[in-house]
């Protein structure tokens, strides 16, 4: 979408467009960041590091 209003010489629309994509980027990217955290602590995900000992040896 910014990219058409740059390209028809509306260089703020432009730039409006870029800026309100990046603030709505990065307030997805925090909550996800927020509900992971929550989640870990909260025991709702997996430990992906750990190994369970009841894995066969061998």
């Amino acid at each position: 979408m910014s990219i058409w209003r740059l390209y028809g010489g509306r260089v703020w629309e432009a730039l409006g467009w870029l800026a309100w994509v990046g603030a709505a980027g990065t307030l997805v990217f925090g909550l996800v960041g927020v509900f992971l955290l929550i989640g870990g602590r909260a025991g709702y995900l997996r430990d992906v590091w750990r190994v369970d000992s009841t894995a066969r040896k061998g």
